[in-house]
């Protein structure tokens, strides 16, 4: 829906979200933060100093972290938006575990049985008979296994595999918290608004309590932008996107880093900013990927890819990284994604 006039010699374009149809750059925008995901590890598995988001931002967030922000924001969107359409429970589930599993089932039977003979610094069969390498199996299940025996020990990241499968079960988790969310009618009339400032305080405290434990406080924000995607999907009828709104947002976030507020600020303008890019803008790149949707097999394959590279060459720079990182990650995910569509369509008959 679009609302335009001419104000003072600029025309101005009010845009509302529209999820009903296929007028958006959501593709283009989640193939571009995988990539994003590929250039932010380029510099953690080499070794090497920060990236260039971290060091914008004096160290207070990552072109990875961003990048998962975006994919849970837009994930809280639209998966509000398939439980008002499926009230029944087992149809709701079975979408959202064709949309996670198949993909992710190859990536890691691949990484275990085919990666890992070939990279393994162990003779072949004392690898097959590892419990390392059949443990690392559990990640088809949601449970995060890092390691594979003998592979990428040298590395400078060491023996991860695929460090990126850990929002996975994150993912799944907001799932049922959406599901559990509108079952118990809280996504009635007002009620999400007026829990929004609670599930701040919520992730604030938990952010705070956590303290060192890192792998369960890198999930506290992307849940809390999962909720607010929620929020927005459920109040997208009232949220105009102007473009001069989306740039003082922008504005106001650059200028949050230089005063050391980043993160919090971000909770507030960046979801703007995601609306706006992703239903606002006067042109929509809605065909990209449309016939093969590349970004989720590449942001499952870039990892080990990016490893095997620097298991060849312990010296590679960042940029070299990232290049044939994403290129090899593009190549690797339009099989992977051909056979997620086929076993997918599989499992729904």
């Amino acid at each position: 829906m679009r609302e335009a006039r001419f104000k003072k010699g600029v025309w101005v374009m009010n845009a509302r979200m529209e999820l009903t149809g296929r007028q958006n750059n959501l593709n283009l925008l989640r193939f571009v933060a995988a990539l994003l995901v590929i250039f932010s590890h380029a510099y953690v598995l080499t070794g090497r100093a920060p990236d260039l988001i971290t060091r914008a931002t004096r160290g207070q967030t990552t072109g990875g972290q961003l990048a998962v922000l975006l994919f849970f924001f837009y994930g809280g969107l639209l998966i509000m938006k398939s439980v008002e359409s499926k009230r029944d429970a087992r149809a709701f589930f079975a979408a959202r575990a064709t949309r996670i599993f198949p993909a992710l089932w190859i990536v890691v039977l691949s990484s275990a049985f085919i990666l890992g003979p070939l990279l393994t610094t162990l003779p072949l069969s004392r690898y097959l008979t590892s419990a390392g390498t059949w443990k690392y199996l559990l990640n088809g299940l949601l449970i995060p296994v890092h390691a594979l025996p003998g592979v990428f020990e040298g590395n400078p990241a060491m023996s991860t595999v695929n460090g990126s499968l850990w929002t996975l079960p994150v993912e799944f988790l907001c799932y049922i918290m959406c599901f559990v969310f509108h079952r118990l009618g809280l996504s009635k009339g007002k009620r999400p608004l007026l829990l929004l400032p609670v599930a701040a305080a919520a992730a604030a405290a938990a952010w705070m309590v956590l303290g060192n434990n890192e792998t369960l406080r890198n999930a506290v924000l992307p849940v809390l932008f999962f909720y607010i995607g929620m929020v927005c999907c459920l109040f997208r009828d009232r949220i105009p996107l102007n473009g001069f709104a989306a740039l003082g947002a922008a504005a106001l976030l650059a200028l949050s880093a230089a005063c050391g507020v980043f993160l919090p600020a971000a909770c507030v303008l960046y979801p703007y900013i995601l609306m706006f890019l992703g239903f606002g803008t006067r042109r929509k790149l809605s065909g990209f990927g449309r016939g093969l949707e590349l970004s989720y097999a590449i942001y499952l394959t870039g990892f080990p890819l990016q490893q095997t590279l620097i298991r060849f060459d312990p010296q590679m720079s960042p940029l070299l990284n990232f290049a044939l990182g994403a290129c090899t990650a593009i190549c690797a995910a339009v099989p992977v994604t051909w056979l997620d569509k086929r076993a997918a369509s599989r499992l729904r008959k």
